[in-house]
């Protein structure tokens, strides 16, 4: 998959529910200026929903991050780190399968 060098937002998965933004942030800083945070949640429970993106300000900061931070845990969980993929952009060869 090829990368835009001006990509700068991460996709990062299978969060403990626990961890916060400022958790979050912590485990992060240290590659670099984040520009912002955001983890998803419930709009009902305001439970995370285990994932949440990461903005930083360089590319290279972003790319090193994912680097080192997929596969490793954050509270006692793994997670899982990918450039943000465009929800509007679609894989023609991808197979799709729809139940009940």
């Amino acid at each position: 998959m090829d990368v835009d060098r001006n990509q700068v937002e991460l996709y990062i998965g299978d969060l403990d529910e626990t961890v916060t933004e400022e958790i979050l942030y912590a485990s992060c800083v240290p590659f670099g200026r984040i520009k912002s945070i955001k983890i998803m949640k419930n709009i009902i429970t305001y439970k995370s929903r285990g994932f949440g993106f990461i903005s930083f300000t360089k590319h290279e900061d972003a790319k090193k991050a994912m680097l080192e931070l997929n596969g490793k845990k954050i509270l006692n969980k793994t997670i899982r780190v990918l450039w943000k993929q465009d929800n509007m952009t679609f894989n023609k060869n991808a197979n799709v399968l729809i139940s009940n």
